[in-house]
This record gives structure tokens, C-alpha cells and sequence, in this order.
């Protein structure tokens, strides 16, 4: 599976250096957390809040690593890139989990 090449300007020489090698570090991570949630669903091996924490972070790593190889093939704009972030944290807005109660000194609990 030939990844596409890009210039290395941190480099003496400029050379060509493989691109999108992150797609690797995306697929082992994701593989881990799948298979961590997977391991409670099945066997209840690693406590609740783990297991749910697992299957939202795994999301948001599959998200964030494809757009992140969207932007190295695409060559996206800085003002697309700066949503990308906010795009990839979507999993975990949508499945959050904890308390969501705030509190302050001066008014309490929110």
C-alpha cells in the first residue's frame, strides 16, 4: 500500500519522506479500545466507566485520524483546519458521560 510522498522542509535537502503513516497509529489505538469495550460487553473484565469511556474515545480517535489524513490529501485551507478539532470531538459531545454539575464558590452548584 504505497502512501503518498511530501516534501520534508525540516530536513537539509527537502527530501520526499511517505505521508499518512498516522493511519497505523489510528487503527492499533481504535483496535485497542474496541477491543477493551468489547472485553467488558462479553466477559465484564474492565470496570463500567472505563468501558463506556472506551467505545466515544475510539470515535473520536477514528474521526480525528481521518480527517487528519483527509487534510494530508487534500491540502486543506488553515480555516477548514482549524474546525477539524471541533469535528472530531463529536463522539464524545454526543456520548458524554460523568456529572454535569458545576461547582463554583460564589453561586454553588450549576
Amino acid at each position: 500500500m504505497p502512501f503518498p510522498r511530501a516534501v520534508d522542509y525540516h530536513k537539509p535537502g527537502r527530501p520526499t519522506v511517505p505521508n499518512g503513516l498516522g493511519a497505523f497509529y489510528v487503527l492499533a489505538s481504535s483496535a485497542y479500545l474496541f477491543a477493551l469495550h468489547a472485553s467488558h460487553a462479553f466477559c465484564g473484565f474492565p470496570c463500567e466507566a472505563v468501558a463506556r469511556g472506551a467505545l466515544p474515545l475510539a470515535g473520536c480517535i477514528l474521526f480525528g485520524g481521518f480527517l487528519g489524513l483527509l487534510d494530508d490529501w487534500m491540502d486543506l485551507r488553515w480555516r477548514y483546519k482549524a474546525f477539524t478539532p471541533i469535528m472530531a470531538s463529536l463522539p464524545l459531545v454526543a456520548l458524554r458521560q460523568g456529572n454535569p454539575i458545576m461547582a463554583t464558590y460564589i453561586f454553588g452548584k450549576i
